[in-house]
């Protein structure tokens, strides 16, 4: 009964267009659900749709041709990566690791429903059923088990877009899928050429499903080393751009150190210039302008850290030609550690700089800082205008520029340092403005602070 429903089942696949036609629309559907989170290329909306429209239609075509296993599954793969690759901004190598699970998870489906272990229970409608309606049953079950399969894979591949992939592990990563095509053809090809009992059938379909199942294993093997690598790589650009803040402040107090051995060297200096000629002279105020320019961007805010962050700030400011607005009272700061204001402060103007810097109306280019102290919270608050659209990816903004691998680390940072102290971090984008408002709880006092 079991072989005489699969060779129905088979049949009707290749008799009834409608029935192909529609197998092909739920896989497609599937596919492209599965690769929608990937990052897209830039087409135009009718280059789109003709890509989309040409490769829809070689699908079907393919579905129709009725080719045996060995050659129907490679050559839909090979359509996968192809649209994948013109639609995703991704390397060929990320494309294949990226694309593989999904025809993994389409095959086991098929071998599952279609032709395998499934077919025993399916086989029972059509003894009470007509034959048409068994098989549309199964397509149903197919395209159920194939959505579920198509969910865990999109899970478990969340970032294997973002994976560095080499050759070998490309391979490696092929292979049991391979195998198992090699495998699930062959296993065609004999139950063409002679009869089978049902516990050979049945070793047979445990065999690809055990391949299937390595494969699968790898696959999650893959995602929890991807995982780990993009934790270690988040970890280690939080640490830069941590330690990139602090390298500002040492090299301002380094500034600030110069202009005072400066000051005091300025007898020696005017002695020493009495002997100069022009060309000397001239050469010597310039240098002594260039390291005493950092004592003028000096502005006392009541922290000596806060002046020299400010200061660094406003002469990098004067240099892309941005207007720096800042009303701070940082008398009551000091409670928070050297290098977590270095975080806070530094990556939240750096945030406000490379959105302002690029702007094209002069009358744009500012950035407003109010710090200071409002029932018994510490307020920081940091405004700018920019241009384009932002996106963001859970709690993480992510900047609108081309430098995506460092998108939203500068906030979470500052979201990290701020937790310490129990505050909360909060944006605002409005069309073109931004705001990036953070409340501190000042210790010994009693506040309520929400959640970061």
């Amino acid at each position: 009964m079991i072989f005489d429903y699969m060779y129905e089942a088979a049949t009707l696949f290749q008799t009834y267009p409608a029935v192909t036609v529609l197998q092909c629309c739920a896989e497609w559907v599937c596919f492209l659900w599965y690769m929608s989170a990937l990052p897209k290329r830039e087409w135009n909306c009718v280059t789109k749709v003709l890509i989309h429209i040409v490769f829809f239609g070689a699908s079907i075509a393919l579905h129709l041709r009725n080719y045996s296993i060995g050659r129907y599954f490679p050559l839909f793969m090979l359509l996968c990566i192809g649209f994948t690759w013109l639609m995703a901004d991704l390397s060929v190598p990320r494309v294949i690791f990226k694309i593989c699970p999904f025809g993994l998870g389409m095959e086991f489906s098929r071998l599952l429903c279609r032709d395998g272990i499934l077919t025993l229970l399916l086989a029972r409608f059509s003894e009470v059923l007509p034959g048409f309606v068994s098989i549309l049953i199964s397509v149903v079950v197919y395209f159920l088990l194939l959505s579920f399969t198509t969910l865990w894979m999109r899970k478990a591949t969340v970032h294997f877009e973002k994976l560095d992939v080499n050759a070998i592990q490309l391979i490696g990563f092929v292979f049991p899928l391979a195998l198992y095509v090699i495998v699930r053809q062959y296993v065609f090809n004999y139950m063409n050429l002679t009869s089978l009992t049902f516990t050979q059938w049945l070793q047979l379909e445990l065999l690809q499903l055990a391949i299937l199942a390595c494969a699968e294993l790898e696959t999650m093997a893959a995602g929890q080393m991807v995982s780990a690598q993009i934790e270690r790589s988040e970890l280690l650009k939080k640490q830069l751009l941590a330690e990139k803040s602090q390298q500002q402040y040492i090299a301002q107090m380094q500034s600030i150190d110069t202009v005072n051995r400066r000051y005091h060297d300025l007898k020696h200096y005017l002695t020493a210039m009495e002997t100069m000629n022009a060309k000397e002279l001239s050469e010597s105020v310039e240098a002594i302008r260039e390291e005493v320019e950092a004592y003028e961007c000096m502005q006392k805010t009541g922290n000596n850290t806060l002046d020299l962050l400010l200061a660094e700030r406003i002469r990098e400011c004067q240099k892309k030609n941005i207007r720096l607005v800042p009303y701070i009272d940082g008398r009551q700061i000091g409670f928070i550690q050297v290098l977590d204001l270095c975080v806070i402060f530094g990556n939240a103007m750096d945030n406000a700089i490379e959105a302002t810097e690029s702007l094209k109306y002069v009358n744009m280019k500012e950035i407003s800082i109010k710090i200071g102290v409002s029932d018994q919270l510490l307020v920081l608050h940091f405004h700018n205008y920019y241009e384009g659209p932002l996106y963001s990816e859970g709690n993480q903004l992510l900047t609108h520029k081309d430098e995506k691998a460092a998108h939203g680390y500068g906030l979470e940072n500052i979201r990290e340092a701020v937790r310490k102290y129990s505050g909360t971090v909060a944006y605002e984008a409005d069309g073109s403005e931004f705001s990036l408002n953070i409340l501190i709880p000042i210790p010994g006092t009693h506040s309520c602070s929400g959640r970061s």
